[in-house]
């Protein structure tokens, strides 16, 4: 009798030996291209000019960043002068080899409209975004955003393969070459050996790759179209590690006023994005940044925020009050029992996953923001079902 592997079983493929290209920290002029390698030596990025008749430009030449503990090193090369809401053609160059061309369009702040799609606690399921996936058109999104726990703990295991074996799905799965892919960081991504290292995938305006992890900023904020968005940390839940996470959380305090106060954030839907709600009807929420953000958030007119962390999606209306009974845990540093009620300013959407079916299914928000419409569907990975959609007309 011959025996046989099951698929499950089956060892995985090798990883390739480059991951990308994938597009982060977009802007109206700008666009950072980069690309994890196991084995390049140089890297570069040739732009096509606009006008064919325009001579192309040199390329520019890619910074390597060591990725400690790993084969990996993060190149990136940051593109400027680039024209507003323009389509933008560019190849990767590899140790000399030109790749395909590949094409995205920056952020256009006077555009009539915008989409996107956010994605939360996928927890390394990959087969699960591959369920949601089959139901978002790929035409539904100009950009992706990770709203955290897409790592579950990342470990240094093998030198860190599942996280790579991750990124590349995201990647792959989310045309990450022609779409940016921006990142939110939930506490699975702050917790296992490799989470330090984790925000060395990705670029952030004041993110600094190389600080102590309560120390990584991988806030942003930024207008494109009818829309305003800000992408706040909200570290660990509970009260774990206070001490770290809590001056992270009140060191957003003074930007999260000043970006609403900015010019950008005028006449602009104003939408608020974390991975841990603020608010919500049970014990999943982040008390110390609701209370250190609220009045800012609400001051701020912010029209609607959006999170993940529950694994249960739901929408919870504006002024409506939440009662939520606490028991203490040690496991979660939450030391006493007590009653907290509280009214959110705004609606609260919140994605559910990790699962590919029942209660925890994972989901897909997608955005399409006009002047006068925002419409925010939750799509579900079981059927593809419109589970709730938040509707807001000016």
């Amino acid at each position: 009798m011959v025996a046989t592997l099951s698929a499950q079983n089956l060892p995985e493929a090798p990883l390739p030996a480059h991951i990308g290209p994938y597009l982060q920290h977009p802007a109206p002029d700008a666009m950072s291209v980069c690309l994890v390698s196991q084995t390049a030596k140089t890297v570069s990025i040739q732009v096509r000019p606009t006008n064919a008749q325009d001579k192309a430009p040199a390329p520019v030449t890619a910074e390597a960043l060591a990725i400690p503990g790993t084969p990996w090193t993060r190149w990136t090369a940051r593109l400027q002068g680039l024209p507003a809401g323009g389509q933008c053609a560019y190849q990767v160059i590899i140790d000399g080899n030109a790749g395909p061309w590949q094409e995205f369009r920056t952020l256009n702040p006077a555009a009539p409209e915008l989409r996107f799609a956010v994605f939360n606690d996928v927890h390394d399921q990959l087969a699960t975004l591959d369920r949601v996936l089959a139901h978002v058109p790929a035409e539904s999104f100009e950009f992706s955003v990770l709203l955290g726990d897409c790592w579950n703990d990342p470990q240094t295991k093998n030198q860190a393969d599942r996280v790579f074996r991750t990124l590349d799905g995201f990647v792959r799965r989310l045309d990450a070459a022609r779409k940016p892919m921006l990142y939110v960081r939930g506490n699975h991504d702050l917790r296992g050996p490799f989470a330090p290292q984790l925000a060395r995938l990705f670029v952030a305006p004041r993110l600094r790759a190389d600080a102590p992890l309560g120390e990584q900023d991988v806030t942003l904020a930024f207008a494109a179209g009818p829309a305003f968005l800000l992408f706040a940390d909200t570290g660990e839940d509970f009260e774990k590690k206070k001490e770290i996470f809590n001056v992270l959380r009140e060191r957003q305090t003074p930007w999260l006023r000043s970006e609403l106060a900015s010019p950008a954030a005028q006449g602009r839907w104003r939408l608020f994005l974390s991975h841990i709600p603020l608010f919500n009807d049970n014990i999943w929420n982040s008390e110390h940044a609701r209370k250190v953000w609220t009045d800012v958030l609400a001051e701020g007119k912010v029209d609607a925020a959006f999170a993940g962390h529950d694994h249960g999606w739901k929408l919870l209306p504006k002024n409506q009050p939440l009662t939520v009974r606490f028991k203490s845990s040690p496991v979660d540093s939450q030391f006493s029992d007590g009653t907290v009620t509280s009214t959110p300013p705004f609606p609260v959407l919140i994605g559910g996953g990790p699962k590919p079916a029942g209660k925890e299914q994972g989901t897909a928000m997608l955005f399409k923001v006009t002047p006068k419409d925002c419409s925010v569907r939750l799509i579900g990975a079981e059927t593809g079902a419109l589970l709730t959609q938040l509707e807001l007309t000016r």
